[in-house]
């Protein structure tokens, strides 16, 4: 870590980036074929799994490259300090990540609630132009706020210690990569799950240690909760509406 160097030294890297893009394509066309008839052809899937595995072998292959190729900015700049002095100056610089990452929350959580509010309101003719009150801003931030004050410390807990053990080092890197994220996503106008955002960046410091470091497990109960998330809350809503429907309320 003499040097710093952002630059890769052999170009076996690229080669993988190359090999890990033919193979993507490859199994997004086994999906589209297999997905081409009435019924599938289930028979495929197989085939989609044995990539779906050179994938990820690949992936973790070129995150251990990323280790081994780069020295990152954190390690330049503390290459000559104590590494409990290193400690102590990220637990002060996670005060002001945790804080980047909590305005990223706020900037695109927050505005997804606000516009399905305003949205209804709108359909409904309580406003004639669509336009966020200030009330519904106010309620909005005020419902998250409370929401991560009550219940918020269990995926704290999940998110801090239960996918990979975070030194203060990572947990700078994954809340400045979530903040980063976040503060793209919002400039673009693209809603964003923070939760997944966040669990990305998690998983990312993890697998920079080592891949073992990390609970694969885990990682994968809440991309699946994520996933049925989606249809679990159309089903609510659907039966919602049909009851207040039934009430004669429209």
């Amino acid at each position: 870590m003499a040097a710093f160097r952002l630059i890769p030294r052999e170009e076996k890297f690229y080669a993988d980036f190359i090999a890990l893009a033919d193979r993507i394509v490859s199994g997004a066309t086994l999906l589209e074929k297999m997905l081409a008839t009435d019924p599938p052809a289930w028979e495929m899937a197989i085939e989609i799994k044995q990539v779906e595995e050179a994938c990820d072998s690949l992936t973790h292959e070129i995150i251990q490259r990323l280790n081994r190729t780069f020295v990152t900015p954190i390690d330049w700049v503390c290459r000559k300090t104590a590494p409990t002095r290193v400690d102590q100056l990220f637990r002060r610089l996670q005060l002001v990540s945790a804080a980047l990452y909590s305005l990223g929350h706020g900037s695109n959580d927050a505005q997804k609630t606000m516009g399905i509010i305003a949205g209804a309101l709108f359909a409904g003719g309580y406003i004639t132009t669509f336009d966020i009150p200030t009330w519904v801003v106010f309620a909005a931030y005020a419902a998250i706020s409370l929401g991560t004050l009550s219940g918020g410390w269990r995926i704290i807990h999940t998110m801090g210690s239960k996918i990979t053990r975070l030194q203060p080092v990572g947990g700078f890197a994954a809340e400045t990569a979530g903040a980063v994220s976040l503060f793209l996503a919002s400039s673009l106008g693209v809603p964003v799950s923070t939760t997944h955002t966040i669990t990305g960046a998690i998983v990312g410091v993890g697998s920079v240690r080592r891949l073992s470091a990390v609970r694969w497990g885990i990682a994968g109960q809440i991309v699946w909760a994520w996933v049925l998330t989606i249809p679990a809350s159309a089903v609510i809503a659907a039966a919602t509406y049909y009851v207040l429907a039934a009430s004669g309320i429209r």
